[in-house]
């Protein structure tokens, strides 16, 4: 998360900050691998659910406390518990809780913070990240980053002010450090005012993909199906064999009365054709004289036999 409260060139302000001790992460480190070897590796979530629970727990005293005490260091504490509880929302994924509590956080702030105050703008980059996530605001965002930015610019012309006015006069020493520091804070800042404009540009991009206003999930899911069936689709046209067409009746019968061509015969056959013509026509000269003789012997027999009259 980019740090926008913090400055190398003004002291930190106070913060609820949870840390441990590297001895008590090492502690903590061991337990998991022992409940893991044990086979209760869940319990590791719940302890960290558990974690957020008790932070939630004292950091809702301490606005309790603040709020009752009503002075303006109270109220101005009661701004970064306001950001703390904020924090462990967004860390629970309860995003419309966090969006409460950084909402009232810029409200005690801007009340009596100025308005280059670097924890201003911490405060609507945070309220930001929340709105970005939040289902019914996230349009909010870039509104909240644009405010951020806003911060930062005036931060920036107001330093550039002080180096301005300070040039030419003779300067103590911790007045010099001062100088160096303010201008380290605005190479940073410069490049904060760079992040926030990069973040715009992806807020904006993130819209566009946005769902149509109205489009269930369910319905977002099956078109994502329905596209992926049709990517995935594999083209057989080619595969498919066209049907053979039936010849009409005409042609069938035309094709059946007419004659198949004659095929070409080699030399050899037609010297087969030729002899077996010959011995055809020399059977029919032998049957038609024998059939000729025939006849003259049965005439000249009739002329031996005698005529019988009848009386």
């Amino acid at each position: 998360m980019i740090d926008l409260a913090s400055s190398s060139a003004t002291p930190s302000n106070p913060r609820f900050v949870f840390e441990g001790d590297d001895d008590d992460e090492d502690e903590d480190e061991e337990e998991g691998e022992d409940g893991q070897e044990n086979g209760e590796g869940g319990a590791g979530g719940e302890e960290e659910q558990d974690d957020f629970a008790v932070a939630w727990d004292v950091l809702d005293l301490a606005r309790v406390l603040f709020h009752r005490m009503g002075t303006e260091e109270a109220l101005l504490k009661l701004g970064d518990v306001h950001i703390a509880l904020g924090d462990v929302s967004l860390e629970s994924e309860n995003f419309e809780q966090a969006v409460t509590d950084y909402r009232e956080a810029i409200t005690v702030k801007e009340a009596r913070l100025e308005a280059d105050d670097r924890q201003l703008a911490e405060a609507h980059y945070k309220l930001a990240l929340a709105l970005e996530y939040s289902p019914t605001e996230s349009a909010l965002a870039q509104e909240h980053i644009h405010k951020a930015s806003n911060v930062l610019r005036d931060r920036i012309q107001k330093l550039n002010g002080l180096l301005v006015s300070g040039k030419g006069k003779a300067r103590a020493v911790d007045a010099s450090e001062n100088e160096t520091k303010m201008a380290a804070e605005l190479v940073e800042l410069h490049e904060l005012v760079g992040e926030m404009e990069q973040k715009t540009q992806d807020l904006i991009a993130n819209m566009n993909k946005a769902p149509v206003e109205g489009q269930t999930q369910l319905a977002m899911l099956n078109d994502i199906l329905v596209q992926q069936k049709t990517q995935t689709a594999i083209d057989i046209s080619s595969l498919i064999k066209p049907k053979s067409t039936k010849p009409a009746a005409g042609s069938s019968s035309s094709s059946v009365s007419s004659p198949a061509p004659a095929t070409a015969s080699t030399p050899d056959e037609e010297e087969v054709k030729t002899k077996e013509t010959s011995s055809a026509a020399a059977t029919e000269d032998t049957n038609q004289k024998r059939k000729a003789d025939e006849m003259d012997d049965s005439e000249k027999d009739g002329e031996k036999k005698p005529k019988v009259s009848i009386l």
